[in-house]
């Protein structure tokens, strides 16, 4: 990333109101990215959404999607996942 593009990001971080920003913060890098893959494309299968770059074991990522789940941010259909 660019260093403007990364004065964008802080800059949105910034402006979020004190309960989104203290969610955004309690979210783990692996979470930021699904996240961020979702909200880019329609609903991804298990599989797109396991290949990531960061380095954690299969159980630690679906863990992660669990946690996405409960706190009802994404949802879960059949093998599919998307943002509710």
């Amino acid at each position: 990333m660019t260093s403007s593009k990364l004065v964008k990001l802080f800059l949105m971080i910034n402006s979020l109101d004190k309960k989104n920003l203290s969610f955004f913060l309690k979210l783990s890098p692996y979470q930021n990215f699904v996240l961020s893959r979702l909200v880019n494309k329609k609903p991804l299968s298990a599989q797109d959404i396991l290949n990531s770059p960061l380095r954690l074991s299969k159980a630690q990522k679906y863990r992660y999607i669990k946690d996405l789940i409960q706190k009802q941010f994404i949802k879960k259909k059949y093998n599919e996942y998307f943002i509710s």
